[in-house]
C-alpha cells in the first residue's frame, strides 16, 4: 500500500516538475502589490494573490511563500506563507498545522473554487532593515500532494526595486477621558482562619494560631481606620463551617463564631455594632468542590459524584465509606480546616485625589484610584514615556471589564505595532467614542486598508487627530505612486 502511494506521488511529481518547468505566469497565481510603506520600525504592503488560472486537486495543496531578497540572494527576509488547497487537502492541513506552520501564523488558509475568480488579499510586513532598500519580493510556490509528498517547487518574482523611498506616516491616536467617579466606594476581603474549641464559639487569643490570625486582622483594620482618604461605613462578617457533624449545629457554630468576631473588633477598634453585618453560611460544599475540584486527590472524581448526588447525612456517609475512609481522612486533613473560616469584607469611601496624590497611591494602592484618576496620572507624562504606558497597563488590570478602560489600552498596544483583531474588538466596544473611532482608522491604516481608514477618519473628521491621519494616508499613496 505504502508502496503504490509513493508510486503514484513519484509520477505526479515528475509529471508537475515537467509542467512547472516549462510554465509561464498565465497557468499559475498572479500577484498585485501596492508599493509599500513604513510604518516605525516596519515595512508593510499589500498583495493580491489571484488565483483565477489556479486548478487544484481535491487533495493539493500550494504553499505560497513569500520572501525579500537583496544581493543576490545573499540577504533575504521570508515572511509567514499562504496556503490553498482542495477540500481534502486543507481537511490534512488542518489535522497536521503544527507540522506545517512550525509555530509561525500563516497570512491565509483558503480554499480554491476551480474554474471561478478568487483572489487573496494579505498584508505583507517586516522588520524593516537598510539593506530593504534595493530588495526584491519574490514567492516561492511549493505543492503537495496525496500522502503529503512534494510535487516540485517553483519561484515567482513579484516586484524589482521592491521599496525605493519611503514616506513614514505619523498617525496620532487618540485615548478616552474616562467619566469622574463622584462617590468611589471600595470594598477589601480577608479570611481569618481561627481555632475554637469543639462546639464552642468563644475566640481565645492564646488557642493555637489565633494570636497569629488576630494580629493580622489588626495590622489590615488599623490600616483602613488611620489611613485619612478613607472612611469606613460597613462591615460585613461571614462564618463558614466544614461539613462534619450535624448541619444544624454547624450552621449556628458559623453565626455565633462570625459574631465573635464582631465582638472583638468592637471592642478592640470601638466601632458601632450597627456597622456590622453578620451572616453565618454553615457547611461550605461549595468551597469543598472548589478545593476537591483544583487538586489531584486520588478518587477525585468518585468523591465529586457523591458531593453533587446526594445530600443531608446521606453524603456525610457515603464519602466516609468509600475505599475504606481514605479519601475522607485526606479531606479531613487538607481541606476541611480551609473551610472553617471567617471572611470580613470592610467596605469604605474613598476621598478625591489630586495629581500629586494619585500618583502615589498609583505606585502602593492603585485600586484606591478611580479610572479617571489613572488617566489623569497617564496624561501627566509624555506621550511615549514607559510610566505613561505603565499607568494605562494598571488601569486595565484594576479596571478589566470597562470598555473605556481595554480601549485605552488597545489604543496603547496600537501606537506599540499591535494590529490584531483582539485590538479591533476592544475599540469596536466602544465604537460611538470619537477617540475609538479615530483609532480604529489609524488601525486599519495601518493594516494598508486605507479606504477604511479614511471612512472612520470621515466619521470624526472635526478632531484634529483625524484630519492629521487624513493627510499622513494622503502622503502615503502619494508616496506609493512614485
Amino acid at each position: 500500500m505504502l508502496t503504490n502511494i509513493f508510486k503514484n506521488c513519484l509520477l505526479l511529481s515528475l509529471t508537475f516538475f515537467s509542467l512547472s518547468s516549462f510554465a509561464t505566469e498565465s497557468v499559475g497565481p498572479h500577484f498585485k502589490v501596492q508599493k509599500p510603506y513604513r510604518d516605525g520600525d516596519s515595512v508593510r504592503a499589500k498583495m493580491t494573490v489571484v488565483l483565477d488560472n489556479v486548478d487544484l486537486k481535491k487533495q493539493t495543496l500550494l504553499i505560497l511563500t513569500p520572501y525579500l531578497t537583496a544581493d543576490n540572494g545573499e540577504k533575504s527576509y521570508t515572511l509567514s506563507p499562504i496556503y490553498v488547497g482542495g477540500h481534502n487537502a486543507l481537511i490534512q492541513y488542518e489535522r497536521q498545522a503544527k507540522k506545517f506552520n512550525g509555530g509561525i501564523t500563516p497570512l491565509a488558509v483558503v480554499r480554491r473554487k476551480n474554474g471561478k475568480p478568487q483572489q487573496i488579499e494579505v498584508l505583507l510586513s517586516a522588520p524593516y532593515r537598510n539593506w530593504m532598500s534595493e530588495a526584491a519580493l519574490a514567492v516561492k510556490e511549493k505543492t503537495h500532494g496525496c500522502a503529503g509528498c512534494d510535487l516540485g517547487e517553483s519561484n515567482y518574482n513579484v516586484a524589482r526595486n521592491f521599496f525605493g523611498e519611503l514616506y513614514i506616516p505619523h498617525y496620532q491616536l487618540a485615548y478616552i477621558e474616562p467619566k469622574a467617579e463622584m462617590n468611589k466606594v471600595r470594598n477589601e476581603k480577608f479570611a481569618a482562619h481561627f481555632a475554637f474549641i469543639v462546639s464552642n464559639s468563644t475566640l481565645k487569643r492564646d488557642y493555637r494560631n489565633n494570636k497569629l490570625e488576630l494580629d493580622r486582622v489588626d495590622s489590615i483594620t488599623n490600616n483602613i481606620l488611620q489611613n485619612k482618604d478613607l472612611k469606613v461605613s460597613t462591615v460585613s462578617i461571614d462564618g463558614y463551617a466544614s461539613p462534619e457533624g450535624n448541619e444544624t449545629t454547624n450552621l449556628d457554630l458559623s453565626q455565633s463564631r462570625a459574631q465573635a468576631l464582631v465582638n472583638y473588633l468592637v471592642s478592640k477598634f470601638q466601632l458601632p455594632a450597627s456597622m456590622f453585618h453578620v451572616q453565618g453560611h454553615g457547611e461550605d460544599w461549595k468551597g469543598l468542590i472548589q478545593q476537591i475540584s483544583n487538586s489531584e486527590m486520588d478518587w477525585k472524581n468518585e468523591v465529586l459524584d457523591i458531593i453533587n448526588n446526594y445530600s443531608g447525612q446521606t453524603r456525610k456517609e457515603k464519602l466516609a465509606a468509600i475505599h475504606g475512609g481514605n479519601p475522607y481522612r485526606f479531606l479531613l486533613l487538607n481541606f476541611y480546616p480551609l473551610l472553617r473560616r471567617t471572611e470580613y469584607t470592610l467596605q469604605f469611601s474613598v476621598k478625591a485625589f489630586s495629581l500629586e496624590e494619585a500618583i502615589a497611591y498609583m505606585k502602593t494602592k492603585p485600586h484606591l484610584l478611580s479610572l479617571n484618576e489613572m488617566y489623569m496620572v497617564a496624561n501627566s507624562y509624555p506621550e511615549g514615556s514607559e510610566e505613561r504606558k505603565a499607568a494605562f497597563r494598571t488601569a486595565a488590570t484594576i479596571y478589566p471589564k470597562d470598555p473605556v478602560s481595554m480601549a485605552n489600552l488597545a489604543a496603547l498596544g496600537i501606537s506599540e505595532g499591535t494590529v490584531d483583531n483582539a485590538t479591533e474588538t476592544l475599540l469596536k466596544e466602544v465604537g460611538n467614542q470619537k477617540q475609538a473611532i479615530n483609532n480604529l482608522g489609524v488601525l486599519n491604516a495601518k493594516k494598508g486598508n486605507f479606504v477604511r481608514a479614511k471612512e472612520l477618519f470621515m466619521q470624526v473628521h472635526d478632531m484634529p487627530e483625524a484630519q492629521h491621519n487624513l493627510k499622513e494616508i494622503e502622503k502615503v499613496q502619494e508616496s506609493m505612486l512614485r
